[in-house]
């Protein structure tokens, strides 16, 4: 178009001030240039610099020419610039030549009418904001030499539904996915043939996705690629992909149909996870390795086949399960796999959350079953385990939560941690005489558990092995058991009486805690020490016989026993640590021992019916802070004669009241040869100093019979024993019959 002489002489009036009359150098066919003599190249721009005077610029379909000719001179057209369109509203389609390289920020803005675009393989670089806001764009096609692409190049285009990518750049990468670029609104992908990989989390979470086409070419499909595209409901994958990556397909919910490309040689953990509607798969001949729990949660799956062909795995005799054929080991499985015969072992993860299975039947040639192999199989309600089975794994029933019963062999040694964890409908069970030793969590959260048979060839039980078995009211535990960790029975809120057998020494770290039911414990006097929160939370437990043999009591032992009315320390603990009896609040009387030297912080804090303290010790116990809440309404007793230095001690004197009592005493009486040999009173609780050795001509003293550390609360006899030395022999005989017995002493040297 020849411009007037009137616009001529305006343009080079303003040039000569400045100021340019026009956005663009030239106009052509209707388009607008900008044009470089130097490159002899020309861009694309807008009509005017006034973005709101393009609106009427352009209309229908605007078709970009590869070059134009200006003043004689032919230029490429390598770019288009910077608002080149922003505005046209009446533009409803354009077309890119090769030639352009690049796109200038917000090009195609507001460009409301526009429908769909294809960006030639030539575009290298594509500008913020470049199709904002151009709400009927409804395709996209990217060519594959576009370096990256921002996160708001598509922002407001709504109706944007299809999307063709010949390249991934740095559209993808650990901040970002697609979803981020175009949308959640696109409902069809199609992935170029020149994309060798789809990178992890390519497609996360896009929930409109219904329809992907992956061109032969992809090699390679990321971990969690397609995770949640919940509208997918089938995938066609390639030849050319060789491996899927770890839960690429997970909750792709609606996904009822995958071919799997005859290529693809690995398929990672958990593949197909929450692939609820997903009904049938056949593994073709070129896959060599399968993770695990590749088909977690697909309670739909009914049919699994593998290609007669493949070397590594099998489904022999239509078990619809995959056999690992060298090691005979199923290795997935569905709700209608039938193990074959020729099976050794159930594989770890093989029936994971598989929650359609309803009943299994393994054959008697099955020796293990591994970890995890029915976890979360929460409708398995009929399983048999033979006497062909020695293990079973951790994990292994997990959350079978429909399993009412079961037998457990007398061939299985070993279970594994968490092997019944939360089976809520299991109501028995019974540990055979082959196990030494039930592991830590086994049988956590069954709450229908109400009777439990422990063999005397048990002798260990593991930490929370029962914890929360809320239906367990007693329980009988063996001779035979050393051994019970931390938090074993914790939690048994229906547990009203438990007897601790006596091979026991140590009450473990919470073994009882939150027993709310529980009334009655026996303790033998084997045990030694009981351990932090033993019994905290026993909120039913009035009383407790703590026997003497205990010498330590740790933190918050009993703490919240809010029935709990009185308790006598024993007397060979040194020290109440902190909290041991907090929030005891019936708790009305207290017993302290001589042998107690340090009261810890809190050690009865939120007792508040605490209104008698006896201690036996005629010096002060230190004392941390807050130890008795409710002292200043309490009555403190002290032996006879220690009430001045209870007075001057800061904290015992904060006590209502202080009085003295007698300590009582008690008689100990040395015995040797059936003689009184030496009589002594001590107090009750006082620790007792062994009377030197006496001696007898020919014998070694070989000590006190009876004789206690602690003098306890009755009066003591205790025998004194000699053995008669070596090379000595005695001969006891009668005088000529006359009754009276006499003793030679001789040396047979």
């Amino acid at each position: 178009m020849k411009r007037s002489f009137l616009t001529q002489f305006l343009s080079l009036l303003l040039s000569i001030v400045g100021i340019k009359a026009f956005a663009y150098d030239a106009q052509i066919d209707g388009i607008y240039y900008n044009i470089y003599e130097v490159s002899c190249a020309a861009a694309v721009t807008s009509f005017d610099s006034d973005p709101n005077k393009n609106v009427t610029a352009y209309t229908g379909t605007i078709m970009i020419p590869q070059s134009i000719m200006y003043n004689g001179k032919e230029y490429e057209v390598r770019s288009i610039s910077s608002k080149a369109f922003y505005g046209c509203r009446n533009m409803t389609s354009i077309i890119i030549p090769n030639s352009v390289t690049a796109i200038g920020s917000s090009a195609f803005s507001d460009c409301s009418d526009l429908a769909s675009v294809i960006i030639p393989n030539s575009v290298t670089t594509i500008g913020e904001k470049t199709f904002e806001s151009c709400s009927n764009l409804t395709s996209i096609n990217i060519g594959s030499s576009v370096s990256s692409i921002n996160d708001n190049v598509f922002s407001g285009c709504i109706n944007l539904t299809s999307v063709t990518l010949h390249t991934f750049a740095d559209i993808v990468n650990s901040e970002r996915n697609i979803k981020n670029i175009f949308g959640e609104q696109v409902k069809e992908y199609i992935i170029g043939q020149e994309i060798s990989s789809i990178n992890n989390c390519a497609f996360l979470g896009c929930s409109e996705l219904s329809s992907i086409t992956i061109c032969d070419g992809v090699e390679s499909i990321g971990d969690y690629a397609f995770r949640g595209c919940v509208s997918l409901t089938s995938i066609a994958i390639p030849n050319s992909v060789m491996s899927i990556g770890d839960f690429a397909f997970e909750y792709c919910s609606n996904l009822n149909k995958i071919t799997l490309g005859s290529g693809i040689m690995k398929i990672g953990d958990g593949a197909f996870t929450n692939c609820s509607s997903l009904s049938a798969i056949n593994i073709p001949s070129s896959v060599t390795k399968i993770g695990n729990y590749i088909f977690d949660r697909c309670a739909s799956l009914a049919s699994i086949t593998v290609d007669q062909s493949n070397k590594e795995y099998d489904s022999r005799d239509n078990c619809n399960a995959i056999i690992e054929s060298n090691s005979n080991v199923l290795k997935c499985g569905c709700k209608n796999t039938k193990i074959p015969y020729s099976i050794n072992s159930i594989g770890v993860y093989a029936f994971y959350n598989c929650s359609s299975l309803t009943a299994i039947d393994i054959p008697n040639c099955v020796t293990k079953i591994n970890d995890c192999a029915f976890d979360g199989c929460s409708r398995l309600a009929i399983v048999s385990i033979p006497n062909s089975v020695t293990s079973i794994g951790k994990y292994a029933f997990a959350d079978c939560k429909d399993l009412a019963s079961i037998i457990i062999p007398n061939s299985v040694t070993t279970i594994g941690d968490w092997a019944f964890r939360s089976c809520s409908s299991l109501t028995y069970i019974t540990i055979p005489n082959s196990m030494t030793s039930i592991s830590n969590n086994t049988f956590s959260g069954c709450k229908g558990l109400t009777s439990i048979n422990i063999s005397s060839g048990v002798k260990s039980i593991g930490e929370c092995a029962f914890s929360g078995c809320v239906g367990l009211t007693s329980i009988n535990i063996p001779n035979s058991v050393t051994n019970i960790d931390e938090g074993a029975f914790s939690g048994c809120e229906g547990l009203i009486s438990i007897s601790i057998p006596n091979s026991i020494t140590n009450i473990s770290v919470g073994l009882l805690s939150y027993c709310t039911n529980l009334t009655s414990v026996s303790i033998p006097s084997s045990v030694t020490s009981i351990g932090k929160g033993a019994f905290s939370g026993c909120s039913a437990l009035a009383s407790l016989m703590i026997p003497n043999s205990v010498t330590s009591i740790g933190k918050y032992a009993f703490k919240d026993c809010s029935s709990l009315t009185s308790i006598i320390i024993p007397k060979k603990v040194t020290r109440i640590y902190e909290g041991t009896f907090s929030c005891c609040s019936a708790l009305t009387s207290i017993t302290i021992p001589k042998s107690v030297e340090r009261i810890d912080n809190n050690a009865f804090f939120g007792c508040w019916e605490l209104n008698s303290v006896t201690t036996k010790n005629r010096t002060p116990i230190s004392i941390g802070s807050d130890v008795f809440a409710n002292r200043w309404k309490a009555k403190l007793h002290v032996p006879t004669g220690s009430r001045t230095a209870y007075m001057t001690s800061n904290y015992w004197r904060q006590f209502q009241e202080i009085v003295e009592f007698d300590l009582p005493t008690h008689q100990l009486t040395y015995v040797v040869d059936g003689v009184e040999y030496k009589i002594y009173t001590i107090e009750e609780d006082a620790p007792i100093t062994p009377e030197p050795e006496p001696t007898k001509e020919g014998y070694t003293f070989s000590g006190w019979i009876g004789l206690p550390e602690i003098m306890p609360e009755y009066d003591v006899t205790v025998e004194g024993v000699f053995t008669l030395n070596a090379g000595v022999d005695q001969i006891i005989c009668d005088d000529k019959g006359g009754g009276n017995l006499h003793t030679w002493r001789y040396s047979n040297k």
